[in-house]
This record gives C-alpha cells, structure tokens and sequence, in this order.
C-alpha cells in the first residue's frame, strides 16, 4: 500500500493530451477524485466541475476550477474496494458542455 501502481504510460499520454476530465478504475485503493494542475501551461479561463458521490443522500457537493490544457480533474471511479467487493459509490462529475478556450 502507499506505491505507485498506476501506469506511467497512461499518465503521459494524459499529460500530453490534458484533458478537462480523466476516469479511470483499475486501482480500487486509489479511489477518489483529484484536480491535476499541469505545468508550464499558458491557458487562462476556465469552468467549474461540480462533483459527487451518486445515491449517497449526504453526498457533499464539491466544485473545482478547471482550466482546459492546465487542468484535469482525476476521478478514480473504482466500485470495488481492494478486497475486489463493491464498497465505493459511483461518482456523479457534471462539467459544462463546451469549455471556454
């Protein structure tokens, strides 16, 4: 536990590309969200993401600034815990339909 696992491959292509938002799950122990700044970037506006744990009635809304090309937001949406049991909800990620640039 605590390692890197996750592939180096994907995260460069992921890094080179810079995507508003990035889901994955294949690593159940890291799941979660996380808001990626990029660096050396130049972009300038940017949206609020609004993310959340579906059907989960105190599920607590939070909102991150993501800039397109400095910024990606990470989601980790592995429903299985590392015992390989379903134990993690869904994530619910709303972005608006088109980014300003």
């Amino acid at each position: 536990m605590g390692e890197n696992v996750g592939c180096e491959t994907l995260l460069t292509a992921v890094e080179r590309s810079r995507p508003l938002l990035h889901c994955f799950g294949h690593i159940h122990e890291g799941y979660g969200t996380l808001t990626k700044v990029w660096k050396d970037d130049k972009a300038a506006d940017g949206c609020t993401a609004c993310v959340s744990k579906a059907g989960i009635d105190d599920a607590v809304e939070e909102k991150t600034i993501l800039v397109p090309g400095k910024s990606t937001l990470m989601v980790n949406a592995a429903i299985m815990d590392e015992h390989n049991k379903p134990a993690n909800a869904p994530w619910l990620v709303e972005l608006p339909l088109r980014a300003s640039r």
